[in-house]
């Protein structure tokens, strides 16, 4: 295991779970809006990010992205378990390789009212830092067809997500809002992209790239 005996990255990674306290701002109707957090949240889905042949990036020191996520993964879901009483799934709890439709298929078929993808990043300069955010870009700014992935139900999985993109936006600001000023964050960004493992998440969803591990204060 990378960091569980780690003093300041698991205080890094208990931070991580506070990020969630903004899901608050989630709500979007009027009868959500006085209903306490716990209320609005029974499921969440974790994907680890990479897995199996599928390495991801790596540090400085040789540490592979697709451990990095994984443990940052159990370890998240045993803190979402233990303080909020929250069912937690994780797309993968071992070291193997799934495509985009399968880790999204696991949020659906479970019902998750929310989906983060977890992520590192990497620069080859070895001097980029911080936390990027992304959710689904509009497909209307994307002049997206679609059209072509697989079904379920009768529902495109490359349009699923197009329901909850003003959702995803809410949950990807909130985790903005809340890592501003923190220590252990810098250079925190929100994007949009036409990223294939958003497009079947038929829940709000974002894509978490937590740090460069490229960088050697982050690693």
């Amino acid at each position: 295991m990378w960091i569980t005996n780690n003093t300041s990255i698991m205080k890094k990674l208990r931070y991580y779970i506070f990020l969630l306290v903004g899901i608050w701002s989630l709500a979007g109707t009027a009868h959500l809006e006085a209903k306490p957090v716990t209320s609005l949240l029974e499921t969440i889905v974790i994907d680890p990010g990479h897995g199996g042949e599928d390495i991801g990036v790596k540090g400085l020191s040789g540490v592979q992205e697709k451990d990095l996520c994984l443990e940052l993964a159990q370890q998240l879901a045993e803190l979402l378990k233990q303080r909020l009483g929250l069912r937690v799934i994780l797309t993968r709890n071992a070291d193997y390789a799934l495509n985009p439709y399968e880790r999204t298929a696991i949020a659906n078929h479970n019902k998750a009212d929310l989906f983060l993808s977890l992520h590192f990043n990497a620069d080859f300069s070895r001097q980029q830092r911080g936390m990027d955010i992304y959710i689904l870009e509009d497909p209307e700014a994307e002049n997206e067809t679609g059209g072509l992935n697989p079904t379920e139900g009768g529902i495109l999985w490359d349009k699923a997500q197009l329901s909850s993109l003003e959702q995803s936006h809410r949950l990807a600001q909130a985790i903005y809002q809340q890592a501003i000023g923190s220590e252990y964050i810098n250079n925190i960004g929100i994007y949009s992209a036409p990223l294939l493992l958003l497009k079947g998440a038929a829940m709000p969803a974002v894509l978490l790239e937590l740090a460069f591990i490229t960088h050697s204060r982050e690693e």
